[in-house]
Order: C-alpha cells, then structure tokens, then sequence
C-alpha cells in the first residue's frame, strides 16, 4: 500500500500525518511555554508561545502569550496580541478588559474607553469595566462627572471594591467634595486599614480644611506607622508645617 500511494498521489496521507505533528508540536511548546512561565523562565516562555500560535492562534494560548508580554514589560507586543485575541473572540470580556489596561498604560484614552464600553455592553453587571472606563475618564479630558457616574455604578455591582471607592474619592476631592471624598474614604479603610493612599489623602483633606491635627495624626500615627518610608507623608507632613509656621508669623 505504501508503494502505491507513492505512485498514485499519496498527498492525502502526508497531510494528515503533517496536521497530527503541527498539532503534537503546538501542544508541546503550549504546555512548555506554561511550566516556563510558572518557573518565572519569561524569555522562554515567550518563545514558545509565539511559536505556538504561529501553528495555531486558538484563544487560549494568545492569551498566555499577552500575560507573559505583561509580565515582560513589553506593552506594544501585548497590545497587539490582544487586539487580535478580542479580533478572534468579540465577547470575550476579560480579553476586552485587559486590552483597557494595556491601553491605560500607553495613555491611549479612546481605545481604552472603547474596549470598557464593548465590555459594558456584553455584560452591564461587570464592575471591573466600569472601574476602568472611570479611570480612562480622570485622564481623558478630565470628565469628572461622567467617572463618577461610573464608579458609582461600579461600587452598585460591588460594595467592597475598595479600588472605585478611592478613585471616587480623589475625584470628589478634585472637585472640593470633601464631605463624599471622606466617605469614601471612611469605606476604603473599613476595608483596608492600612491602605496607604487612602491615608494620604484623609490627611490631604483635613490639611486643606486647617484641621491641622487630624492630618497629623493621618500623617504621623498611621500612614508612616504602616511605611516608615513613604517619602509624600514627609512631603505633605512638611508642607502643612510650614503653612502653618508662617500663618503664626503673619
């Protein structure tokens, strides 16, 4: 039989044979490039996940291959690999959301507020997405009003995400609420005490106000109690102190 199919056309059989071995050979650099991922081996693990999708770019793996990007610090590469997993898979939520991140870092608001909105729209319950669209808000063309509609709808589809409500803060704050901003505040740190930036900017809030005690206790007793190394409380514990020497003098 195998002279024969020599003779009379055996095409057939050696693409199949090919198609088992390209299918044997992506499962192979697949699962290498995951057990070099988890011994921290990146470069490899990159490797094989660009010459796996180079056989086959099932989702999954374009997936692995945009993490460890991430993971590498090589943004554009991640960037690209994820436009074509969301290119491959449309509805594909946790592609569209991490897209918004990456595009977040290379300060390109208007895809990342266009990656949050398709992901909105596949899933209105889906506070992570909300979260991001607010945070492409305060940087593009700083629409206060819209973040905060937002993260309010964020912190509706998730009481205890402590990420919205300090982002809503800074953003009520940004708009001299000092009243809500406090109230997030109080709500972050019911849930993290020792959350270092909600701190920061309690006591932000209360040196603005000429509540020069309650900073200095926000300051002193808690934000430099979790790190003695947070160089803006010495910052903003010195500023408030020289305000206040040379109101004395005046």
């Amino acid at each position: 039989m195998g002279l024969l199919s020599s003779l009379f056309g055996g095409g057939k059989p050696n693409e199949d044979q090919q198609a088992k071995q390209e299918s044997k050979n992506f499962e192979i650099l697949k699962y290498d490039g995951i057990r070099a991922r988890n011994m921290r081996q990146l470069p490899y693990a990159i490797k094989c996940f660009e010459q796996a999708i180079a056989l086959n770019d099932e989702p999954e793996t374009l997936q692995l291959l945009a993490n460890a990007y991430i993971e590498a610090g090589r943004t554009d590469d991640a960037r690209i690999t994820l436009d074509r997993l969301v290119d491959k898979t449309p509805d594909n939520i946790q592609a569209l959301l991490a897209l918004a991140s990456i595009c977040y870092m290379q300060e390109d608001y208007e895809s990342m507020d266009d990656a949050c909105q398709k992901a909105i729209k596949l899933d209105e319950t889906s506070a992570p997405a909300y979260y991001l669209a607010a945070k492409g808000c305060t940087r593009h063309e700083k629409i206060d009003l819209q973040a905060i509609v937002m993260l309010t709808k964020a912190i509706m589809q998730n009481e205890e995400y402590k990420e919205a409500y300090l982002l809503r803060a800074e953003v009520l704050w940004d708009m001299r609420q000092a009243k809500d901003a406090m109230s997030d505040l109080d709500k972050v740190l019911s849930v993290s005490p020792d959350e270092e930036d909600a701190l920061l900017l309690k006591g932000r809030i209360h040196a603005a106000l000429g509540q020069v005690e309650e900073a200095q206790i926000m300051f002193s007793n808690q934000v430099l109690e979790v790190n003695p190394f947070n160089e803006k409380a010495y910052l903003l514990k010195g500023e408030m102190l020289m305000e206040r020497k040379n109101s004395t003098r005046l």
